[in-house]
């Protein structure tokens, strides 16, 4: 999916930035940034421990909103995809937090569960998935 969306900003001329709290979709990203070539301008990924502070100190997400939601939410992937648009100075910009597993999930969030959000100058968009395996 970033890829597609990485693919149509570039023929548009837009600059992409992708933030991934989940380490192990690193190989797939720089994929995406050799295929766009300089669409991509900045991306990041983090191992568990840091992601939090990160999300709070890089990205501008409220500590309200990671103690109302969760690190793993719709708002949560919203105020980082803003976040990571304002940072890097971008079009568009992606935000993935998820369970990746095997610790962390719980009944209402297994794991498997990821926030896909997308911040463009005309508003923010998050998915919601759930995947199996």
């Amino acid at each position: 999916m970033g890829r597609q969306i990485a693919l149509q900003c570039a023929l548009f001329g837009r600059k992409v930035a992708l933030y991934d709290i989940e380490a192990g979709r690193l190989d797939e990203a720089a994929q995406w940034q050799a295929t766009t070539l300089d669409a991509f301008v900045a991306a990041g990924w983090l191992r568990r421990e840091q992601a939090d502070a990160v999300k709070r100190q890089v990205l501008g997400v409220r500590e309200q909103t990671l103690i109302d939601h969760g690190a793993v939410s719709d708002p949560v992937a919203r105020e980082m995809a803003d976040g990571a648009r304002r940072l890097f100075g971008v079009d568009v910009a992606l935000s993935v937090t998820g369970i990746a597993g095997p610790t962390g999930a719980t009944a209402a969030k297994p794991v498997g569960l990821t926030y896909v959000g997308l911040s463009a100058p005309d508003g923010v968009w998050v998915r919601r998935f759930v995947w199996q395996g």
